[in-house]
């Protein structure tokens, strides 16, 4: 066998792990939101998600009402809003967001929020900082069930105690996007830690 085969067939054994390495990161992605199991905590945590013109998204209003469920179920004593100000907008997503419980009758007094983030990491970072000033530690995360793996490793590398709550995405065709896209980006951070 001559040396140009034999690299071939090192490239193909290396692409072929790759493949397999992101097929199994993209099941755990998939499965992770299928967890249901619902922990008691400090705070629950919803990560933001967009607003537009002034009105939750439907992906962030979907996060809220989860929100407002798991509050009255008595889940946690506040509600810490994530979410800064996105692109050509004037007001953060959390700002709506609070907004939004407030409107569903939830006192504003147990609502926190951060206004300065505009990524995952950049939102649990947030958390951690105004939960520590609290001394508050545990955190249920609220978002879609593509999102909760990463969000939920990237809160514990940061030394808080996470627990998720997950909102189903119903569309499949969706669904399947959003995880395979999330697959890459928690490979990402994987290696990365961004």
């Amino acid at each position: 066998m001559n040396a140009g085969c034999h690299r071939v067939r090192i490239f193909l054994l290396c692409v072929s792990v790759a493949i397999a390495v992101y097929a199994v990161l993209v099941v755990n992605v998939y499965r992770q939101g299928e967890i249901r199991k619902t922990e008691k905590a400090d705070v629950i945590v919803v990560l933001g998600a967009a607003q537009w013109n002034g009105k939750p998204s439907p992906m962030f209003q979907a996060r809220l009402d989860r929100a407002y469920v798991l509050y009255q179920n008595g889940v946690a004593p506040f509600i810490f809003i994530t979410g800064g100000i996105g692109e050509g907008a004037t007001l953060s997503d959390s700002h709506i967001g609070k907004e939004y419980l407030i409107n569903t009758g939830i006192d504003e007094y147990v609502i926190l929020t951060e206004e300065k983030s505009r990524t995952t990491w950049q939102n649990l970072n947030q958390v951690k900082k105004v939960l520590s000033d609290k001394k508050l530690n545990s955190i249920l995360l609220v978002s879609h069930d593509f999102h909760i793996l990463r969000a939920k490793k990237m809160a514990q590398d940061l030394g808080m105690e996470a627990h998720a709550s997950s909102v189903r995405t119903n569309h499949a065709l969706s669904k399947f996007g959003f995880v395979v896209r999330e697959a890459a980006l928690y490979a990402f951070y994987l290696l990365f830690k961004i």
